[in-house]
C-alpha cells in the first residue's frame, strides 16, 4: 500500500503556510496601520494619522495609539484626537468581511486640537454660511462724528450762503449809498418851501410881475422835478435793496434751521445699529460650544453615511462582494464604547468626563434599535451637573433621524475671552451658566435649539477704539442675561441663530449714552451756526433799520415835493385874480 501521506508535499505546504504566517506576524501591524489610515481618511474626508497599531491575538483586539483626524473645514485642527483606542473585534466575523466590535475604549479624547502641520483634505465639505462675527464687529461703529465733522459732512449751506449774501449786500449797499447821495438835503427842501412861500406872498401887482413870478415858479418847479426824480430813483433802489436784504435775512435763518436739521439727522442714533450685540460678543463662542455638543451628529453620523455609500457603490476593480447572512447581521457594528473625553476650557483646569455609545452602525434596521450615546458627569470642579444624551437611526434608504438633549447646571465661567482685537477686546470675567435644550434630526435636517442663562455676570473690556468706552459702561450695568440658540439646516453644515435679551440691555444703555452725546454735539453745532448767522445778521439788522428810516425820509420828501408842485402856480394866479377883483370892486364902488 502506498503511503497515505506524501511527506514532501506536506513539508512544502507547512513551509509555505508557515512562511506566510511568519510574514503576516512580522508585517501585520504595519499593514493594519496603513489600512486603517487609508480607510479612516476616506471616511473622514481628510488626512488621518496613526502613530502606532498593536494587535492582540487572544482575544483578538486592535490598539491604536496617537490617532489624529483632520478637520476638513479647518485643516490646521484635528476634529478628533485620541491618545489610545482599543477595540475587541470578533475575529470570525472579520474573516467573512464584517466588522463587529464588542467593546471599544478610548482614552485622551480631545476635540479641535491644533496639528503640527495642516492635514491634507480629501473632500472638502460645504462651507457653513454662518454669520462672520468678526466682520460684524468691524462694521459696528457707534462713534458719533465731531462737531467739525458734522459741519463738514452734513452739507451745511449757511456759511456759503452768508458769503454770497455779504458779497451781494456790498454791491447793493454801494448802489443804495450812491442813490442816497443824490437826495436833496433837508436844507434844500426847506429852501424850496421858503422860495415858494416868498413867491406866493409877493402878490404881483401887474402882468409883468405875474409873468416874472410864474417864471420864478417854473424854475423852482424844474429844480424840484429834478430832485423829485432823484428821490424816486432812490426810493426804487431802496425798495429793491430792502426787499433783497430782508429776503437774504430770511434765507440765512431758513438755511441755518435746515442745516441744524441735517446735523440733527446726521447725529441721530439709529437703534437698528445696535442689533446683534449678543452675537458680536458671544456668537463665535456659542457656535463653538454648539459644535462640541453636536459631535455625534456632526462627526459620527456623516462618517457612517459615507461608509454606507461607499459600500453600496464599490469600485469595479474590487470585484463583486457577496455578503453572507446580510439580512440579519450588519456589516459594521460597534456594540459598546466608552470614551474618556478631556475638556480644556479657556482659563480653567482640564476636566475628564465619561461618555458612552451603544450600537453604532449604519444598518439599524438589521439590529432593530438606534445608536444611543450619553454623557453624565456631576463631579467636575466648575459645574454642578452635566447630562447629554441622544440617539440616531439610519434606515435602509440612508436617511438619518435622531434626537439629542442636554442639561448643564451651575457651570462657573472665569476669564472667558469673547473678543480679542486691537479695536476692541471683551472677556466674561465671571458668570454662572445654566443651559438646556433639545435638537431633532429628521432626514438629515436639524431643528430645535436651547437656552443659555447667565447670572452673576462680570465683564472686562478694552481696546483702542474710541467707542470701546461705550461698551465698557454698558456692560458694567449687566447683571444677568439669557441667550436663545436656534439650530437648523443640513446635518453637515448646521446653521445657528442667536437671540438674547442682552441686545435690549446693551442697546438701551448705549442708546442713552449716544443720545446724550448727540445732544451735546448738536448744541455745539447749533452754537457754531448761530455764531456765523448772528455775525452777519448783527450787521444787516441795524443797516436795515437805517435804510428803512432813509426810505421813510425819502417818501416824506417825495410827498412834500408833490404838495409843492401841486400848489405853486395855481396859488399865484388865484392871488392875482383876487387882487384884480378887489381893484375892480373898489373902482365900481367908487364910481357909484
Amino acid at each position: 500500500m502506498k503511503q497515505m501521506i506524501r511527506w514532501p508535499g506536506l513539508l512544502a505546504f507547512v513551509v509555505v503556510f508557515g512562511g506566510i504566517a511568519l510574514l503576516l506576524s512580522i508585517f501585520l501591524e504595519p499593514l493594519a496601520k496603513t489600512a486603517l489610515q487609508s480607510t479612516l481618511t476616506r471616511l473622514n474626508g481628510a488626512e488621518v494619522n496613526i502613530a502606532e497599531v498593536e494587535i492582540q491575538r487572544a482575544p483578538f483586539a486592535v490598539t491604536v495609539k496617537g490617532l489624529e483626524m483632520t478637520d476638513p473645514q479647518t485643516p490646521e485642527l484635528n476634529r478628533l484626537q485620541v491618545t489610545t483606542l482599543r477595540a475587541e473585534v470578533a475575529f470570525l466575523e472579520l474573516l467573512i468581511g464584517r466588522v463587529h466590535i464588542q467593546d471599544l475604549t478610548a482614552a485622551g479624547v480631545r476635540f479641535a486640537q491644533p496639528r503640527a502641520s495642516a492635514g491634507a483634505v480629501r473632500t472638502r465639505e460645504p462651507a457653513q454660511d454662518q454669520q462672520n462675527w468678526r466682520e460684524r464687529l468691524e462694521s459696528f461703529d457707534i462713534e458719533l462724528p465731531s462737531t467739525e465733522s458734522v459741519l463738514a459732512g452734513a452739507n451745511i449751506q449757511t456759511p456759503a450762503l452768508i458769503e454770497q449774501v455779504e458779497t451781494q449786500f456790498k454791491e447793493r449797499e454801494a448802489q443804495f449809498n450812491t442813490a442816497r447821495e443824490q437826495l436833496p438835503s433837508t436844507e434844500k427842501v426847506e429852501e424850496y418851501q421858503q422860495r415858494i412861500e416868498t413867491i406866493l406872498d409877493s402878490k404881483p401887482s401887474n402882468a409883468r410881475e405875474l409873468l416874472a413870478a410864474r417864471e420864478a415858479l417854473k424854475e423852482i418847479k424844474d429844480e424840484i422835478e429834478a430832485d423829485r426824480e432823484r428821490v424816486r430813483e432812490f426810493l426804487a433802489v431802496a425798495r429793491g435793496t430792502l426787499e433783497a436784504t430782508q429776503q437774504d435775512v430770511r434765507a440765512i435763518r431758513q438755511a441755518s434751521e435746515q442745516d441744524l436739521a441735517r446735523a440733527q439727522e446726521l447725529l441721530r442714533f439709529d437703534p437698528q445699529a445696535l442689533t446683534e450685540l449678543s452675537g458680536i460678543l458671544f456668537g463665535q463662542k456659542v457656535e463653538q460650544w454648539a459644535q462640541y455638543g453636536l459631535v455625534a451628529f456632526d462627526f459620527i453620523a456623516p462618517m457612517l453615511n459615507r461608509a454606507q455609500q461607499e459600500q453600496q457603490s464599490p469600485s469595479r476593480w474590487e470585484g463583486r462582494y457577496i455578503e453572507f447572512d446580510g439580512a440579519t447581521q450588519p456589516t459594521f457594528w460597534l456594540k459598546n464604547a466608552a470614551f474618556d473625553v478631556i475638556l480644556e476650557p479657556q482659563n480653567a483646569t482640564p476636566v475628564s468626563i465619561a461618555a458612552s455609545l451603544k450600537d453604532l452602525t449604519w444598518q439599524h434596521d438589521r439590529i432593530g434599535r438606534a445608536t444611543t450615546f450619553a454623557v453624565n458627569n456631576d463631579s467636575a470642579p466648575w459645574w454642578q451637573e452635566l447630562a447629554l444624551s441622544g440617539d440616531f437611526y439610519v434606515n435602509a434608504g440612508g436617511d438619518i433621524r435622531g434626537a439629542q438633549r442636554w442639561q448643564l447646571a451651575g457651570a462657573a465661567l472665569n476669564n472667558l475671552q469673547l473678543i480679542e482685537q486691537t479695536e476692541f477686546a471683551a472677556q466674561l470675567t465671571e458668570a454662572l451658566l445654566n443651559s438646556q435644550g433639545e435638537i431633532a434630526l429628521n432626514a438629515g435636517v436639524l431643528s430645535g435649539g436651547g437656552a443659555l442663562d447667565f447670572s452673576s455676570v462680570d465683564f472686562g473690556t478694552g481696546g483702542e477704539s474710541s467707542w470701546a468706552r461705550y461698551f465698557e459702561q454698558a456692560l458694567d450695568s449687566v447683571q444677568a442675561f439669557d441667550i436663545q440658540l436656534g439650530i437648523s439646516g443640513e446635518m453637515a453644515s448646521p446653521q445657528f441663530q442667536i437671540g438674547s435679551n442682552l441686545d435690549n440691555q446693551l442697546a438701551s444703555s448705549l442708546q442713552n449714552m449716544a443720545q446724550q452725546e448727540a445732544s451735546d454735539r448738536l448744541a455745539e453745532v447749533r452754537a457754531s451756526l448761530n455764531a456765523r448767522t448772528e455775525g452777519v445778521l448783527s450787521e444787516l439788522r441795524p443797516w436795515l433799520e437805517r435804510a428803512e428810516a432813509l426810505q421813510a425820509q425819502g417818501v416824506a420828501t417825495e410827498d412834500i415835493f408833490a404838495e409843492l408842485l401841486r400848489s405853486e402856480v395855481g396859488d399865484v394866479v388865484d392871488a392875482e385874480r383876487e387882487r384884480l377883483l378887489r381893484r375892480l370892486g373898489e373902482r365900481l364902488g367908487g364910481g357909484g
